[in-house]
């Protein structure tokens, strides 16, 4: 499996490089690569400003289709990626949890039929972390072309298997954590308390 990070939004309400925010001490990047290194052949970063993170030392992609949303940057970190199986997630959530790469791997396994390995919990689907197969592609383009940019729109020509994370939950893994991201200079000091926690 490789990881698809996308680092490609505007940041408007930010107006700040959100990958390279610190938090806990560490740029959101950084954390976001020690969690996906063990699960993952290869970290593939999609950035339409590959200046800003090539220190990071990862293959940079740029969109091909530009201005089309987080679907642009699926289809850019796909198009790039060698193996079928890719598990995207945004360059703004600090706190992704291993557990829940665990559980997407192995659901992918289960279920070699599906197009999309998608996580569901008490707040609904989270299409920015799952795990995207290769085969996906054709269905991906013809959406772009046609200037249909929703990825929940898309999920029904697609073979979608949703996992349910309660068990998780219930374990203790607070998901409320793991699928923030941050979007204003508030959710920024939220994390930075968080990590400090």
């Amino acid at each position: 499996m490789n990881a698809v990070i996308l680092a490609g939004g505007r940041n408007s309400r930010i107006r700040l490089h959100k990958a390279l925010l610190p938090v806990g001490g560490a740029p959101i990047l950084q954390r976001i690569i020690e969690v996906l290194s063990p699960w993952c052949n290869e970290i593939i970063l999609v950035t339409n400003e590959p200046e800003l993170y090539r220190s990071f030392h990862l293959p940079l992609v740029s969109d091909y289709y530009q201005k089309c949303g987080p679907m642009g940057g699926i289809h850019a970190g796909l198009s790039f990626s060698r193996e079928e199986d890719n598990l995207v997630v945004p360059c703004d959530m600090p706190f992704l949890h291993e557990a829940v790469v665990q559980v997407l791997q192995v659901a992918a396994a289960e279920h070699p039929e599906a197009e999309v390995v998608v996580p569901r919990w008490s707040c609904g689907l989270e299409p920015l972390h799952a795990i995207y197969r290769r085969r996906c592609l054709p269905v991906l383009v013809e959406r772009l072309e046609r200037g249909q940019y929703g990825l929940h729109r898309a999920f029904g020509a697609l073979r979608v298997v949703e996992v349910d994370l309660t068990p998780l939950e219930q374990k203790g893994v607070n998901l409320h954590r793991v699928f923030m991201n941050i979007n204003t200079r508030a959710d920024w000091r939220a994390a930075e308390e968080l990590a400090r926690q």
